[in-house]
C-alpha cells in the first residue's frame, strides 16, 4: 500500500514535460510547453485577422494571450548566406510600424544554427504584446518562428517562452 501511495504521489508531484513538435517534414523542431494546444482555424482568424495567418499555432488558453507560431516560405532563391540581409529587411519592415518598440535585433546562434532574432513590443488594438521572433534560412526556404505574450503576462511566462526558443532546431 505504501508503495502504491509513493508512486501515486510521485506521479502527481512530477513536473509536466515539454512535448517535442516537428513540422515541415521534420525540418523544424521545438519543445512545446505543457498545457499548450494547437490553435484552431477560428483562433488563427481571431489572433491574426488582417494578415496571412501563420501555418501552425499553439496557445495555452482560449483568450490567446500567449501563443507560439511558425510559418515556412518555400522559395528557391532563399539561401543560408542571405540570413542577415533577409532579417534586416524584416526588421526594417516591422520596426518602421507605428506602435512597435524594437528591443534588439541581429544574428544569434541557437544550438548549432544561426537565426535572425527580433525582440520587440507591439501595441495592438487590445493591449501591448511582447514578441520574440526568430528567422531561419535554409536552402530553398525561410522559417519564421515566434513566441509572444501580452505584456501583463510576459514577465511570468518569459522563462518558459525562452526555453521554447532555445529548443529550436532547423535542418
Amino acid at each position: 500500500m505504501r508503495r502504491v501511495l509513493f508512486f501515486l504521489l510521485l506521479f502527481i508531484a512530477a513536473p509536466a514535460v515539454a512535448q517535442p513538435v516537428r513540422l515541415y517534414d521534420n525540418a523544424l523542431s521545438f519543445d512545446l510547453p505543457p498545457g499548450f494546444r494547437p490553435m484552431t482555424a477560428a483562433d488563427m482568424a481571431k489572433k491574426y485577422p488582417s494578415q496571412q495567418p501563420p501555418q501552425h499555432g499553439y496557445t495555452d488558453s482560449d483568450n490567446l494571450s500567449v501563443t507560439i507560431v511558425a510559418t515556412r516560405n518555400v522559395n528557391p532563391a532563399h539561401t543560408p548566406d542571405k540570413l542577415k540581409t533577409f532579417g534586416e529587411t524584416v526588421q526594417r519592415s516591422i520596426g518602421g510600424r507605428t506602435g512597435i518598440t524594437m528591443h534588439r535585433h541581429g544574428v544569434i546562434t541557437i544550438g548549432a544554427a544561426e537565426w535572425y532574432a527580433l525582440d520587440f513590443a507591439a501595441q495592438t488594438a487590445d493591449e501591448p504584446v511582447e514578441n520574440r521572433l526568430r528567422i531561419g534560412v535554409r536552402q530553398g526556404y525561410v522559417v519564421v518562428f515566434s513566441v509572444n505574450a501580452v505584456t501583463r503576462l510576459f514577465a511570468r511566462r518569459e522563462a518558459e517562452l525562452q526555453r521554447v526558443l532555445e529548443s529550436l532546431k532547423l535542418d
